[in-house]
């Protein structure tokens, strides 16, 4: 079984660019989440896909290497981060959406501690947890602005460095 495929063989799983996305989100969550909580969101409802102990060990191991490299870009003073986005073939755009609905999954884990920098008083941490926020709606089709304006706010917001806490 090729690597790739075994972070999203289940329904419920997580393609490549979401679980980069995740992991961002839970480095930067203002609030500790452990792999033991978390590895079940990336794996889905069960690693029944996996033959054996070995295989769901590999598999561990790939996606800490994951969250480890990008914990280390998103650490000062390192700060070279850069999401993985994923492309469309036919057309070449780039597809943000994936990344920013699993930053948004990670932020679920934590609700309450994400609720209380948006109504900080850090205003750049705020501004910046409200337009993850705000990019979610408009990754679910549930955003309120036009949309010449919704193809605006990823690329700026990407285009910026995210850090809350530090």
């Amino acid at each position: 079984m090729g690597r790739a495929a075994a972070l999203h063989t289940s329904e419920d799983g997580m393609l490549l660019s979401e679980f980069d996305g995740f992991c961002a989100g839970l480095i930067v969550c203002p609030e500790i989440i452990m792999p033991g909580e978390w590895l079940s969101c990336v794996w889905g409802s069960s690693t029944e896909h996996l033959e054996t102990p070995k295989d769901v060990q590999s598999v561990t191991d790939l996606l800490m290497r994951h969250y480890n490299n990008v914990a280390q870009c998103l650490m000062p003073p390192a700060n070279g981060y850069g999401p993985l986005y994923e492309e469309d073939t036919q057309t070449g755009e780039i597809l943000w959406e994936t990344w920013c609905c699993g930053f948004e999954r990670a932020m679920r884990l934590r609700p309450d501690a994400w609720e209380q920098i948006a109504a900080s008083k850090d205003e750049k941490a705020a501004a910046s947890v409200n337009m993850m926020l705000a990019l979610f709606d408009i990754a679910e089709g549930q955003s309120d602005l036009p949309p010449l304006c919704q193809g605006c706010y990823p690329l700026l917001y990407f285009s910026l460095t995210f850090r809350w806490a530090g």
